[in-house]
């Protein structure tokens, strides 16, 4: 009999809960369902706007990649450019360099030229200014032998007067 009433303890017990489970459907059940209906909504309008986001950000994310791709392009062409362009300066101005430096070095083979003839001329003018004052000083050494008698022929000369004059006079 226990088991008997156990058994029908345990069926009375699971009706009890049927009825008050019916009685809840009943009073909750709609409100239940419509919240239930409400909730998935939620979800599915959360889950689908966090979709179009994560659409939207790679979308994003895409086109910055594409434009910083454009953007390092760009940059590595104006880099190459501007390398190119100083290359090219740098190169002109060597060339100018170099020009000067032979220019220089012509102008200074010339200038060395020039002050070597101009030497020499000097060095040939010296040497005739030096030959006529030769000339003119043994010129000048010539006449004065010419018209100044040196003493002892003097002194003879007079010696011979006196004697010629002292015979005349005898």
């Amino acid at each position: 009999m226990s088991k008997n009433t156990n058994d029908t303890t345990s069926e009375e017990s699971l009706a009890e809960d049927k009825s008050l489970e019916t009685v809840r459907d009943i009073l909750f059940g709609a409100q239940a369902r419509e919240h239930d209906k409400r909730t998935q909504h939620l979800e599915n309008l959360i889950k689908s706007s966090i979709e179009k986001l994560e659409r939207d950000v790679d979308r994003k994310f895409t086109n910055i990649e594409k434009s910083i791709d454009k953007l390092q392009e760009k940059l590595a062409r104006e880099a190459e450019a501007t390398a190119k362009q100083v290359a090219d300066k740098f190169a002109n101005v060597q060339n100018t360099i170099d020009a000067l430096d032979h220019k220089t070095q012509s102008d200074i083979a010339s200038l060395n030229d020039q002050t070597q003839a101009e030497l020499s001329d000097l060095e040939k003018s010296a040497k005739n200014w030096n030959e006529d004052l030769a000339k003119q000083l043994e010129l000048v050494h010539q006449q004065l032998s010419d018209t100044k008698v040196d003493r002892s022929a003097l002194s003879e000369l007079f010696g011979s007067l006196a004697v010629a004059l002292v015979d005349d006079k005898a």
